[in-house]
């Protein structure tokens, strides 16, 4: 009874030891935790880079399997390995990033060692996960075009519509007899724009402004701010009378605030 006992002891303890050793061969085979990186780090939006992980094989056969990489609950895609006895092994899967906040993991599937003779064994594998990794990935800005072009163009553009709103406004009936008034007089005031502009640069340029008498000069002097005035007006004016939106918002303007005059006076 004593050596039967014996034995049986002897073998529990055998076979705990070979437990333990088995336990810690699969303990160093599969992912280390926390295991995830990218081909470029911070991602950005619109970007495809790539997602490695790395499987570390301690066991003394080939390790083969497929690793399946995810986005919260979504498959972004699977690789096949095959990670050598005593080695470790990349693993990798392309991602088109997006903005927004990612939950990254992957796992090992279907593990089996790779036996000396070919053949496949299934392997059971503590480290078959990698864990989470959270990332945030901003919005990202896509600029149209360089600075300075892009103003000019929304200065066109906003030009561009305000014409068409007064285009829209000048063919009512209502209002085609005050539209023929306002292209004419555009038209004058660009044709008198034109004429002070030749006019004052004349004056700049003349070689005879040493001949003239200082009274002649003192009356120059005087005359040519007033006309720098004028022309700023023709400027002003003629902007108006060219753009019919600003010429129709301005004459609406008007009326109202002169119908609010008479109706506060009135009531």
């Amino acid at each position: 009874m004593k050596k039967i006992l014996g034995v049986l002891i002897l073998g529990l303890m055998w076979g705990g030891a070979f437990y333990a050793w088995a336990e810690g061969e699969t303990e160093n085979i599969g992912f280390i935790p926390d295991n995830i990186w990218f081909s470029k780090d911070p991602p950005t939006e619109g970007d495809t880079v790539k997602i490695y992980t790395l499987v570390f094989n301690n066991g003394k056969n080939a390790l083969f399997g497929t690793v399946e990489f995810y986005d919260k609950n979504v498959i972004l895609g699977k690789k096949e390995f095959l990670s050598p006895a005593g080695g470790i092994k990349d693993v990798s899967v392309n991602w088109e990033v997006m903005a927004g906040d990612h939950t990254l993991s992957a796992k090992i599937l279907n593990p089996s060692f790779i036996l000396s003779d070919g053949k496949k064994e299934p392997a059971q594998l503590k480290q078959n996960d990698t864990g989470e990794r959270l990332v945030f990935v901003p919005k990202k800005i896509f600029p149209s075009s360089t600075a300075d072009g892009g103003k000019a163009g929304l200065t066109e553009t906003i030009s561009e519509k305000l014409d068409e709103v007064g285009e829209a406004v000048s063919g009512f009936p209502v209002v085609k007899n005050i539209e023929s008034i306002r292209i004419n007089e555009s038209e004058r005031l660009a044709e008198n724009k034109k004429n002070l502009q030749d006019n004052l640069t004349a004056e700049k340029n003349s070689p005879d402004k040493a001949e003239l008498s200082k009274g002649k000069k003192n009356e120059v002097s005087i005359q040519r701010p007033l006309k720098y005035v004028k022309l700023f007006f023709l400027k002003l004016f003629h902007f108006v009378f060219s753009h019919p939106v600003v010429f129709y918002g301005l004459l609406i303007l008007i009326i109202f605030l002169i119908l609010r005059f008479i109706w506060r006076r009135v009531f």
